[in-house]
């Protein structure tokens, strides 16, 4: 469903000039007045009947076209992306000179879905009219919502999925999720984020999905229950006690302890995803019943998630950090891996340049990369992500360090520096 989110490029900004047409909600016909056509082709439907009772030049009736218009502008977009060919109609246009405009720089406003460039959204998101009264104005992830509107609304395939899907671990919780339709959609979704080099956390995040369908399926009965489903407000309180099971939520001396939080806290981000992904593809089909229960969803999540689930989590994972004892290794257990290692290394050099074989390269790859990780004390993955071209391009040291940094050094940490 979810293949790009770049932009075809057949597909283009209308920068034409005179007088910018709108696209019909009910015929998608271009027309410069939007108004004048609603109400002569489409004067029965529901919303037009609606903005003409109110009175001509009100405010009130200026909004209901304005919705009208973002909505059949929305559809129109989305209908040119999926096709390939054609012009977006944006809010507001592009200069007509400067460079061309690229149409990936353009996103929907996740409130009146008129397209917008993505630098200026979260100014238009924060004083948007139809951005729900009382919710907070929010700069951070504005485009990664907006972004996830056009997952949810582009029906793509993606092959990139099926390399995760292949990866993953042939029992119960992959079968469910490969067979969940929104969970392989988050699954996509983080393909097209992250790239096939994150694989392990996609197929991560779909079982933890796929663990919670499991539980919903116990506690309702219906071993055919899909996680789409359950992204309705009514059904908030079972998502909530599948969770609390699926984690171990119990009173322990008096205060609620939670077995795996850290599992807690992970489902609840990726509910998230799921909420964005549902609404994008209720926003494509013009389903309106569908939009408004994952929005009461979404907004039960942001109220509620926190005193029922994540509060409980953190507390659990802090009380845990705090009395863990840290097992510090002894020097001379590291000197000893050290010169293992170090003799690894030669044993294999050496053994490569008489006879080479894939085997002693294995072994001195993970030799080296072993004692990368000992010489720099950080994560493993940190430095199994290094590349040969990072290494070979590394800027001189010696030449980009000033006098005040190598005089503040010792003699030792000088000679280490000249390395």
């Amino acid at each position: 469903m979810f293949s790009s989110i770049m932009f075809f490029y057949a597909v283009a900004v209308d920068r034409s000039s005179g007088r910018k047409k709108q696209a019909c909600l009910y015929c998608g016909e271009l027309t410069s007045k939007l108004p004048r056509h609603m109400t002569r082709r489409h004067a029965t439907e529901k919303e037009v009947v609606t903005a003409l009772s109110f009175p001509n030049g009100s405010a009130q009736r200026k909004s209901a076209w304005h919705k009208l218009r973002s909505r059949g502008n929305y559809h129109h977009n989305m209908t040119v992306m999926d096709v390939g060919k054609g012009n977006i109609i944006v809010a507001r246009k592009p200069n007509q000179s400067g460079k061309d405009v690229n149409t990936d720089d353009f996103l929907p406003c996740p409130h009146c879905r008129g397209f917008y460039r993505r630098q200026e959204l979260w100014k238009h998101t924060n004083g948007c009219k139809s951005k729900p009264e009382g919710q907070p104005d929010i700069q951070k992830h504005v485009q990664f919502n907006s972004k996830l509107m056009l997952f949810g609304a582009l029906n793509k395939s993606s092959s990139m999925i099926d390399n995760v899907l292949a990866t993953m671990r042939n029992d119960e919780t992959t079968l469910v999720a490969k067979s969940d339709p929104l969970i392989v959609e988050v699954g996509k979704l983080l393909v097209q984020k992250h790239g096939i080099n994150k694989a392990s956390d996609t197929s991560q995040t779909m079982r933890e999905l796929s663990r919670l369908v499991i539980q919903l399926r116990k506690i309702d009965g219906d071993p055919h229950a899909q996680l789409s489903n359950y992204i309705k407000p009514n059904r908030y309180d079972t998502v909530v006690n599948a969770v609390r099971e699926l984690c171990i939520f119990e009173v322990k001396d008096g205060q609620q302890s939670v077995g795996t939080p850290s599992l807690a806290l992970k489902i609840g981000y990726a509910l998230k995803k799921c909420v964005n992904v549902v609404v994008g593809k209720a926003l494509r089909e013009d389903n309106h019943e569908l939009e408004k229960d994952a929005s009461n969803f979404r907004r039960l999540l942001e109220t509620d998630w926190s005193y029922a689930i994540s509060h409980h989590s953190l507390t659990t994972l802090s009380v845990r950090k705090f009395n863990k004892v840290d097992v510090l290794p002894l020097a001379e257990d590291l000197n000893k891996l050290r010169k293992y290692i170090e003799n690894v290394i030669s044993t294999s050099i050496a053994s490569l340049q008489k006879h080479p074989n894939l085997d002693d390269w294995s072994l001195l790859a993970q030799a080296t990369l072993s004692r990368l990780v000992m010489f720099n004390k950080r994560r493993g993955g940190e430095a199994s992500k290094l590349l040969l071209d990072a290494y070979q391009t590394r800027p001189d040291w010696g030449l980009a360090s000033s006098s005040e940094i190598m005089k503040s050094l010792n003699s030792f940490e000088q000679e280490l520096s000249k390395r």
